[in-house]
């Protein structure tokens, strides 16, 4: 008798464990998901600063980064991959952890923001740049 109740306890330990972990983890989701729809919210109104100029033979874009930095002084660039949806102003902090769970707008995002390598230098001597995101 008292194995059976035993083993009726550590299953309902079990129960109970998987339920905290389900609960938490969809937590973790939906706070996911709510982020990155804000992410959205802040690239439509960059974009909104972004002038896109189509020529015969070329896409180029008019930016006004002194609008952008006004609203992130680590504003660096902007990259664009074409053909994808791939289009993103990138910002470059401090360090390499800020932007991890930051947005643009360096609000708290878990999500984060498209970054450059904090050891990166923007002054043409750097041959690679690394970019996160």
């Amino acid at each position: 008798m008292p194995r059976r109740r035993l083993k009726k306890w550590v299953i309902i330990i079990l129960v109970v464990i998987c339920l905290i972990g389900i609960i938490y983890s969809s937590y973790n989701i939906i706070k996911w998901k709510l982020d990155v729809n804000n992410n959205k919210e802040v690239k439509r109104n960059i974009d909104k600063k972004i002038k896109i100029k189509i020529d015969k033979d070329d896409t180029k874009y008019k930016i006004d980064f002194n609008s952008l930095k006004e609203i992130n002084p680590d504003t660096i660039g902007y990259i664009n991959v074409n053909n994808t949806n791939i289009a993103y102003v990138v910002v470059k902090g401090d360090n390499n952890k800020y932007y991890l769970k930051h947005n643009f707008e360096k609000k708290y995002n878990i999500a984060g923001w498209i970054f450059a390598d904090y050891h990166n230098k923007f002054d043409e001597s750097d041959k690679n740049i690394v970019i996160y995101g």
